[in-house]
């Protein structure tokens, strides 16, 4: 698991991804970030970047599924985020 974290952190420095604060709150459908690893970058759009990975117990306890994960850009600004 570890490993696979560091990897993951490793490899959303390189797609320009930023951490989220940990003091933020999740909603119910949102999912713990430490939960997902991304494995590759899907492709991109004028938004952000689509990367595909896995998350952890999305359907069972230490079952990893398969996902897509959607991220804005940097910096976008607010009525970016209103259309992504």
């Amino acid at each position: 698991y570890d490993r696979k974290y560091k990897e993951t952190q490793q490899r959303m420095e390189e797609l320009g991804l930023m951490e989220l604060s940990p003091v933020l709150h999740l909603d119910e459908w949102e999912i713990p970030r430490e939960n997902i690893i991304l494995n590759r970058k899907l492709g991109e759009g004028a938004f952000g970047a689509v990367c595909g990975g896995e998350v952890i117990g999305l359907r069972g306890e230490g079952e990893w599924v398969p996902v897509a994960v959607k991220s804005l850009k940097i910096g976008s600004l607010p009525e970016d985020k209103v259309q992504w």
